[in-house]
């Protein structure tokens, strides 16, 4: 299933800025910037009203780092038809995060793993990535997925990429 929302689309949605607060009701954060050590920090939002600043966010990805957006799934129709179709598959909660970057400061994480099973859409751009002790380099709209306590970690982005992770929380995982 393509997918038509990319980068400079997640750009624009991130100039609604009273759309992202620092933190959702449980605590998740929703916008990061993920630095060179893999730490994530919340400075792209106002210490005055705790809302994000969109020059801060389009600062921090054309100075090449690596940009995450939690909870992306209703952001637009082809995301929405994703997050659809995943539930419908695996009869489980999904919850979609978008990272896009240049990779020119930041990639990613170190290598980690999740409480659930992770599927990912790679929208544009290339990157690689070592799942367990394997290594894969996605491209175009490929997809990845790996089960629960696997460790992964992007290691290299070739070309400025656009993925998102249909987290499956819950249910049924494949």
């Amino acid at each position: 299933m393509p997918i038509e929302f990319g980068i400079n689309d997640m750009l624009e949605r991130l100039n609604d800025r009273y759309r992202w607060p620092v933190r959702y009701y449980d605590g998740q954060p929703s916008v990061e910037v993920i630095l060179e050590d893999g730490e994530k920090t919340d400075v792209l939002f106002s210490t005055k009203d705790k809302y994000l600043i969109p020059e801060l966010v389009h600062e921090y990805y054309n100075n090449g780092y690596t940009i995450l957006v939690s909870r992306v799934q209703q952001i637009h129709k082809d995301v929405i038809r994703l997050a659809k179709i995943v539930n419908n598959f695996c009869g489980c909660e999904v919850n979609i995060n978008a990272y896009f970057g240049r990779g020119t400061k930041s990639i990613s994480f170190p290598p980690h793993q999740h409480e659930y099973a992770v599927l990912v859409k790679n929208v544009s751009g290339v990157s690689e990535w070592e799942i367990g002790n394997d290594k894969h380099t996605l491209a175009n709209q490929n997809v990845l997925y790996f089960d629960a306590f696997v460790d992964h970690a992007v290691t290299k982005i070739i070309e400025p990429k656009f993925t998102l992770t249909c987290n499956l929380v819950g249910g049924n995982n494949v």
